[in-house]
């Protein structure tokens, strides 16, 4: 095997993708997964399980060379999920990493690339509010930013693609 990652959000959209690249690439994959009954995408797949949450404050992580957060809430029916997930869960994950002087080469984070828009959203600012906290710490950090991303498996934009198909067009402002 090659080199030992761990991957928040293995379950999710983008997470699951980056786990079948990283097998394929011969790494041995780690998964810290939330809900176990939501294996959907990982089963039967060569990966560690590690059932466990961002914001736990006993969070117990392998010795990884790398860790790609992904994991985060995109959508909430309460803005405290934003900041509790997105925000705390990364800050937390982040220390938890230090705490246990994890070997890291790479601290890889998610965010997106609403958090350069002039207004943010709940969203956008709980994934600023990460990247800020992250930069204060001493990690070997990767702060990546997104654009809109969409294809299989994928839940929230198809749908907005669909609107677009049957004539329907939504503007922003």
């Amino acid at each position: 095997m090659g080199k030992r990652v761990l991957v928040t959000g293995g379950t999710g959209f983008i997470g699951s993708h980056l786990v079948e690249w990283l097998l394929k690439k011969n790494y041995e994959v780690f998964c810290l997964v939330r809900n176990p009954a939501r294996l959907r995408w990982l089963k039967g797949l060569p990966v560690y399980l590690i059932i466990g949450d961002c914001q736990a404050k006993d969070l117990k992580l392998p010795q990884v060379e790398v860790v790609y957060h992904v994991a985060g809430v995109v959508k909430a029916k309460r803005s405290s999920l934003f900041y509790n997930v997105n925000y705390k869960g990364t800050v937390n994950l982040a220390q938890a990493v230090l705490k246990q002087k994890l070997p890291l080469k790479y601290f890889i984070f998610i965010s997106t690339l609403a958090v350069c828009a002039d207004s943010l959203s709940h969203y956008a600012h709980s994934k600023l509010l990460a990247e800020k906290e992250l930069l204060k710490l001493p990690l070997p950090l990767i702060i990546f930013l997104p654009t809109a991303i969409y294809g299989p498996r994928d839940k929230e934009f198809l749908s907005f693609c669909r609107l677009i198909k049957y004539g329907f067009a939504l503007i922003l402002h």
